[in-house]
């Protein structure tokens, strides 16, 4: 919880996580109705993934402000395919398996 509160309304009401952002960003989503059900707690991944695939690992490690490359890591996602697992990142690649539909992992 931060103290004081650094996020208002427009009637200078506080913004709370579990309360008021979670409903506007659930109301946004829905607005735009976005084929995948995204949430609050994917904002994070995806931008470190963009982040990654535009600007590399240590510049992402900055954005994030992370200590350890591999914290940064954890982060980043494969958004091309349909459901994403992270695993540990091999070399270079994108830390990531695609659950095909028969359920294998590719």
């Amino acid at each position: 919880m931060i103290n004081p509160p650094i996020l208002f309304d427009d009637k200078g009401q506080k913004l709370t996580l579990n309360g008021t952002i979670k409903y506007w960003f659930g109301k946004a989503r829905d607005d735009a109705a976005l084929e995948r059900r995204w949430q609050l707690k994917d904002i994070r991944p995806y931008a470190a993934t963009e982040r990654y695939r535009k600007e590399g690992i240590e510049a992402t490690r900055k954005f994030l402000g992370h200590s350890t490359e591999a914290q940064t890591r954890s982060y980043i996602r494969d958004y091309l395919g349909e459901e994403t697992e992270s695993h540990e990142m091999l070399n270079n690649g994108i830390m990531a398996k695609v659950k095909r539909e028969n359920g294998e992992s590719s």
